[in-house]
């Protein structure tokens, strides 16, 4: 087994999407051999300071070079304690200033073992890291439902229209291109950025998407390329490419992002394309599996497939999509309130107020 970057989220794992080595290669990594009880941290590219516990036993493993192994003293540091305290707003802001500036994200060795962390008595690390368990079940409790709810939501398109991902028949699909006009982002200089709410509000990629709408952080007195109220907008560069958010007002938009404009005649099934565009999130990533960096180009997203569209079918799914939707959103708003109340514990046991 391969771990890689796209495997480490944040205090945990994910093994969906795992690669394999053959024996004879496994052998001459040993330096990258993970063991029960390590803890791994991302140190490249956009998901730098992931970080989670590996806690799978009798499994042969090892890291590619995206990802950092720290290896915990039993008999000082426990585990999931430490895993916990390096996904703290504090520590991942200590990232966030080591790359400030930098033209490249990546942490080095030097760097990693200067960083200082809380060593209370290993009894009292294991309580604290017992009392974050159970708030982090919660949320993942939560979260799984949203899943299952999205889940439900991708067959029943998949049943009624196909998968655009592999299509049966071909002749049932148009290309993006045939109903929609793309316009790719370009980021204005970087002098023009401000916080002040100068000019027109700016996104550059994933940091200012939102659950459904972009959420507002910076701003340039200098625009260039402009979504309008309405578009559909994606994330074409990085680790979180084919990521989708609806365009509520105008926005300039950097080159991490392009804007979707529907032409008028399929304006009024825009939930309907939004969910086949979001259907190919998966793809994209599948396509970034071994490379470091994932680029989406103006060709090939208007080259993607889209079922043709039957107005009565359209319509049914998408009153279908508004009831999930309303149902994620109760969802949606009970994980908001249970990460909160994680962050807080989180907050409180490493300031020793737990």
């Amino acid at each position: 087994m391969l771990i890689r970057s796209q495997n480490v989220h944040m205090n945990s794992l994910s093994l969906d999407d795992v690669a394999y080595i053959s024996k004879s290669i496994y052998s001459k990594m040993k330096r990258s051999y993970v063991y029960f009880g390590d803890v791994l941290l991302n140190i490249t590219g956009a998901s730098i300071g992931r970080v989670a516990p590996f806690e799978i036993n009798d499994v042969f493993a090892n890291v590619n070079q995206h990802v950092c192994i720290i290896r915990p003293k039993k008999d000082r540091l426990y585990t999931r304690f430490l895993s916990y305290y390096l996904s703290t707003p504090q520590f991942q802001k200590q990232i966030d200033e080591i790359q400030h500036g930098g033209t490249r994200q990546a942490l080095n060795f030097s760097q990693i073992a200067e960083f200082e962390i809380p060593l209370p008595p290993l009894a009292e690390q294991k309580r604290i890291a017992a009392i974050l368990d159970k708030a982090d079940q919660l949320r993942r409790q939560r979260q799984a439902t949203l899943d299952k709810l999205d889940t439900l939501l991708q067959s029943t398109f998949i049943d009624m229209f196909g998968d655009p991902l592999n299509p049966r028949n071909q002749d049932s699909f148009i290309q993006l291109n045939d109903i929609a006009d793309i316009i790719m982002g370009q980021s204005p200089p970087s002098s023009s950025y401000n916080k002040e709410g100068k000019g027109f509000p700016l996104l550059n990629g994933p940091t200012e998407f939102g659950s459904v709408h972009p959420v507002e952080q910076q701003w340039t007195d200098k625009p260039t390329k402009f979504s309008q109220t309405g578009d559909i907008l994606i994330c074409v560069r990085g680790a979180t490419a084919g990521k989708l958010n609806l365009s509520d007002k105008k926005y300039c938009i950097g080159r991490g992002v392009a804007a979707i404009r529907l032409k008028d005649s399929y304006l009024e099934f825009s939930k309907f394309i939004f969910m086949v565009l979001d259907r190919y999130y998966e793809l994209f990533q599948r396509q970034g599996v071994g490379s470091t960096f994932i680029n989406i180009s103006s060709k090939e997203l208007k080259q993607l497939n889209i079922p043709s569209i039957i107005p009565s079918q359209a319509q049914i799914f998408q009153s279908i999509y508004d009831s999930l939707t309303q149902t994620k959103a109760i969802h949606g708003t009970s994980l908001i309130k249970m990460d909160n109340l994680f962050h807080s514990l989180q907050q409180r046991a490493f300031r020793g107020d737990l």
